[in-house]
């Protein structure tokens, strides 16, 4: 699920809509009056900046993250790192309803930051 919601749902999302704003300035205001309105064109794009916002600060963040008994893994889909289960300092989980966020808190900063965001199971922890 990380890999759709990091990478295939933003490119989708910013490709497509992304062209419909490109559309509503391109088109001739008699075939679609509606669309090529001033206020429509703010609203679009307003709303386009905005989620386009949202993704950058929660979705592009997300890790894939495994684990075994002694270590989690965790990859960026670039490198991969090995921490020890005892580094992690709070574990917290949010359901969301689609999926559930999860968020390591390490006691010390690492190279992904001090904070590991991921979708999935976080009870794999305690295992």
């Amino acid at each position: 699920m990380t890999l759709f919601w990091k990478l295939f749902f933003p490119i989708f999302y910013a490709t497509f809509f992304g062209l419909f704003i490109v559309a509503a300035f391109t088109v001739e205001p008699d075939d679609l009056p509606l669309l090529t309105n001033s206020v429509s064109k703010i609203v679009l794009v307003t709303c386009y900046t905005l989620f386009m916002g949202i993704m950058w600060f929660t979705i592009i963040d997300l890790k894939r993250v495994e684990a075994d008994d002694e270590f989690i893994y965790v990859t960026n889909y670039f490198k991969a790192f090995r921490y020890k289960k005892s580094d992690i300092a709070s574990v917290s989980s949010m359901d969301l309803g689609i999926f559930t966020w999860n968020t390591y808190t390490m006691k010390d900063k690492t190279t992904l930051g001090k904070r590991i965001r991921f979708i999935g199971n976080a009870a794999v922890l305690k295992k």
